[in-house]
């Protein structure tokens, strides 16, 4: 039931960040033609937003199998496979249309309904991956951070920036990630053992929410 509810939650997600489907134009009133521009679909967006999917499918697979080899895999500590990429390459083709998506919804609902419904989507999906993620014990309840945790916190990263001009996303996405580059090398006490904060993002899947801001600046960036 819980698969059910992350996969209807990555579908909305998918239909609502791309141009609607519709070959027709602006439909003409007695007042005069209305003020939304044609509907459009990219299907090379589509495509590649298609074949992430797929990848994302293929290499969760994999991990079901013991004899799968190191390179199909994620970098256990640091170096890059092509598992590694699968998710930024999603994080992107979604960052592709976020702001068209934002700005005909700001049109056709107002800002603070489009606003709110982008909220209430990326929640739905932050909070369907940790259901999904849940794991009951006799020891106590945890949760891990997955993809769906990722795309969700992205997703309401990007929201707070997506009013501004295309310059200034690139600009604040380009400085913010310089920063974050620097900050994960800061070393913290944890119990009285130094570590840095990337190692403390190494401690969950996917980075957890230190890999989660991470994720943002890239779809920030990516909507520039």
């Amino acid at each position: 039931m819980v698969k059910k509810f992350c996969l209807m939650a990555l579908e909305e997600s998918l239909i609502s960040t791309s141009p609607v489907v519709s070959s027709e134009m602006t439909q003409q009133s007695e007042n005069g033609p209305s003020q939304l521009s044609p509907k459009k679909r990219y299907l090379s967006i589509d495509l590649f937003r298609g074949l992430a999917i797929v990848g994302m499918v293929f290499v969760n697979t994999l991990t079901v199998f013991t004899t799968t080899p190191w390179w199909s895999k994620h970098a256990a500590d640091f170096g890059l496979t092509y598992v590694d990429l699968i998710a930024p390459f999603f994080i992107f083709a979604i960052a592709l249309t976020y702001k068209l998506s934002f700005s005909r919804a700001v049109q056709k609902e107002g800002f603070l309904k489009a606003y709110v419904r982008f909220l209430r989507r990326y929640a739905a999906l932050l909070g369907f991956g940790f259901l999904g993620a849940l794991i009951i014990e006799p020891t106590g309840i945890t949760f891990d951070w997955g993809v769906l945790q990722a795309i969700g916190f992205a997703g309401i990263l990007t929201l707070f920036f997506i009013i501004l001009p295309c310059f200034y996303r690139f600009a604040i996405s380009v400085v913010l990630l310089l920063l974050y580059q620097f900050l994960l090398g800061l070393t913290v006490s944890i119990d009285g053992i130094l570590v840095t904060i990337g190692d403390l993002a190494f401690t969950s899947s996917h980075g957890g929410i230190i890999g989660g801001v991470g994720y943002g600046l890239m779809m920030l960036l990516s909507t520039a």
